[in-house]
């Protein structure tokens, strides 16, 4: 099988997840400044149900990155324009 023929995006989701709640017991376990840290984002993730929140808590958490900044969406820019920093 080609890696062009894999959905890469929806294999990713489903393992993440899969094993979402072997990452929230190993998060759980934290203690200290790392685990208060971790308590707070953990707390905006039981306070929804939304699938796509509890998967950016347990990214943010997991990479260690902000939330604001774990994910930005990227501008396509035709050559022409990008030449001369336009969009």
């Amino acid at each position: 099988m080609r890696l062009t023929t894999i959905p890469l995006t929806s294999k990713f989701l489903g393992e993440l997840d899969r094993q979402t709640d072997n990452l929230m017991k190993v998060f759980n376990s934290k203690g200290g400044a790392a685990g208060r840290k971790m308590a707070a984002i953990v707390a905006q993730m039981d306070n929804n149900e939304d699938i796509n929140v509890r998967r950016d808590c347990v990214l943010s958490i997991y990479l260690n990155e902000d939330l604001d900044t774990l994910v930005k969406e990227h501008v396509v820019c035709m050559p022409a324009y990008c030449a001369f920093g336009q969009m």
